[in-house]
């Protein structure tokens, strides 16, 4: 995890997974079982030049990560559609 994602609450996706994300503007569901959260963010495809989606969840987002992970980490993640995804823990 980059500082700025865990500092600011949002991250950016890969290319390769860009096409299970929703279109810009997009509201995201995102859950985690083993903490019971749930929260929304927006799909930001205009953010980065070449469209991949930046997940822009504010300060729910950015609590969820300080108090879960630490910068470095690796965060995995299962999507259940283009708006539902989970972020796992390790």
């Amino acid at each position: 995890m980059a500082n700025a994602y865990w500092q600011r609450g949002f991250f950016n996706v890969t290319v390769a997974a860009s096409h299970e994300f929703g279109e810009d503007g997009a509201r995201i569901k995102i859950t985690n079982s083993s903490t019971n959260t749930s929260l929304t963010a927006i799909i930001n495809r205009t953010a980065n030049t070449n469209k991949v989606p930046r997940i822009m969840g504010g300060t729910d987002l950015r609590s969820f990560f300080q108090t879960n992970f630490n910068v470095g980490d690796i965060i995995s993640y299962r999507m259940f559609s283009p708006t539902s995804m989970e972020i796992l823990l390790s």
